[in-house]
């Protein structure tokens, strides 16, 4: 007798719409993998490590999930901390789960086949292939119903299919113009003292050049709204010529980042993947191997913001094919940071051999690296991804000391307050998983503060997330954290909180 679709008789069910198909990812990414079960004692777990001793979650909450139900609120925090992930990655899924659903209400009658729904692969949970685990592990994307395989010679699914990548050499040009209107530059309306004087050139391209630098110094100072106006300004000159001129497409690609992490912080993610993506085509019609591994990362950070961990992972992968030939800083940090991706999907090995290609690559003196690069990457991110690594294998006394292991560098000081507020939202994590109150409410009270100072509604989110939904509740009587929740109580502070 045949088994119903979706009975609770079997113990398999097609994911739903993006909250099932982010539970699929979760279970099918650990190694070994997951079946319901583990799934959820994983959970149950950290409830009752949290004191929650009736919280019990079994393989019918890991089948409704995937089915399209919504995790409750109250389960969000241990959840994440069972699966490894963020708050963030939950809260985007379930917005972008609901804005699903509701345009399911509005679409046609189909052939009854769910749009978002994966089929199933027939395999057993415990089916993992002998040896060493290998990224090529990591189920490959679907891409107009077949999967997609990276190499170095083929262009990367996550861009443009070959279709779009056509209309983008006929039409994107319009596009993109359209979205960057002309704007006057005034670059010494908003001048802060430690930047560079601007000298024009008589070259537009080199003047473009100073320009993009001198933005950097800004988006480092907290000046994104300025940053974005300049970016927007030169931009269009610079496309005209892009795809022709190799100095103009590695312009491109560079100003196309930079304004990415502004968009980063105005937590507008879609169009920071949007940017990324054109930003590696540009990069492709270089020659400079720095520029498209430095584009390629940073599309792998707008995946993993926008809780896309397999883009992300295989724009990773793409970038690691390059790294040889790129810049040592460059070099060391997509290391670093594929380290970390790799950790967090409990590949071990893989993760401490990669850390220790970007200690190795890393330079002896960082500053002699040119200025667009050191701006955006330093020892800081170094140790970033180096306790994101250690924290998601399980080692939080030596992840606390590895994100702070940069203070002593003679560049520490050159670190981005933004770098510095992520590393300090990471070191309230692991504050909550070594049980360690006070250096929670230090780390996430100066966090919060110094979010709004430069105005960055990623960090703030991130900060503000984790205390409303991963502290343990029992803190909430110790003065420090109390502390905390006057700040937010108080109305000091801007921005709005994933829900």
């Amino acid at each position: 007798m045949s088994r119903p679709r979706g009975s609770v008789l079997r113990d398999r069910v097609d994911p739903v719409g993006p909250i099932g198909n982010f539970v699929k990812r979760v279970l099918t990414s650990h190694r070994p993998r997951w079946s319901y079960d583990e799934a959820a004692e994983a959970i149950t777990r950290q409830a009752e490590n949290d004191g929650e001793r009736n919280a019990r979650f079994d393989r019918y909450n890991i089948r409704a999930w995937l089915l399209g139900s919504e995790p409750r609120k109250k389960n969000w925090k241990w959840i994440t901390r069972a699966w490894n992930i963020t708050i963030e990655d939950l809260a985007a899924v379930i917005d972008e789960h609901r804005t699903w659903k509701s345009r399911q209400l509005h679409a046609p009658t189909g052939s009854g086949t769910h749009p978002d729904s994966e089929p199933s692969s027939g395999t057993d949970h415990n089916d993992v292939p002998d040896g060493p685990p290998r990224a090529d592990l990591f189920p490959p994307p679907i891409l107009d119903g077949q999967p997609v395989t990276i190499s170095a010679a083929s262009p990367p699914y996550y861009v443009w299919d070959m279709r779009r990548r056509q209309f983008v050499r006929v039409a994107g040009m319009g596009l993109l113009l359209s979205a960057f209107p002309s704007l006057p530059l005034r670059l010494w309306e908003s001048d802060p003292s430690d930047m560079q004087r601007f000298t024009p050139n008589s070259d537009p391209i080199e003047s473009y050049w100073q320009i993009l630098q001198q933005c950097w110094q800004l988006c480092n100072s907290g000046q994104l709204e300025t940053v974005d106006r300049l970016i927007q300004s030169f931009l269009p000159d610079v496309l005209r010529n892009a795809t022709d001129k190799p100095v103009s497409a590695a312009l491109a690609a560079q100003s196309l980042r930079l304004l990415s992490v502004v968009r980063t912080h105005e937590l507008r993610l879609h169009e920071k993947i949007a940017l990324n993506q054109q930003g590696v085509e540009y990069a492709r019609h270089t020659d400079d191997a720095s520029t498209l591994v430095a584009a390629l990362t940073e599309l792998a950070v707008a995946f993993k913001y926008a809780d896309q961990p397999h883009n992300s992972f295989a724009a990773y992968t793409e970038a690691l094919i390059h790294a040889d030939k790129a810049s040592p800083l460059v070099r060391s940090r997509v290391y670093a940071a594929a380290a970390a991706s790799y950790a967090q999907r409990s590949l071990t090995r893989e993760a401490a051999k990669l850390m220790s290609r970007a200690h190795n690559a890393f330079p002896a003196d960082p500053t002699q690296e040119p200025d667009w690069l050191l701006a955006d990457y330093g020892v800081w991110l170094l140790a970033f991804y180096e306790g994101q690594a250690r924290m998601f294998a399980g080692d939080h006394p030596n992840a606390l000391a590895a994100f702070t292991s940069y203070d002593e560098h003679p560049t520490a000081n050159l670190a981005p307050e933004r770098n510095r507020l992520e590393i300090l939202n990471q070191r309230a994590r692991v504050a909550i998983l070594t049980d360690d109150p006070d250096t929670f409410a230090i780390c996430l009270h100066d966090s919060l503060t110094r979010s709004a100072l430069i105005r960055s509604r990623k960090r703030m989110n991130e900060a503000m997330a984790i205390y409303k939904y991963e502290s343990p509740r029992t803190w909430q009587s110790h003065p420090e954290v109390q502390a905390i929740n006057d700040l937010i109580q108080g109305h000091t502070l801007n921005g709005p909180v994933s829900q």
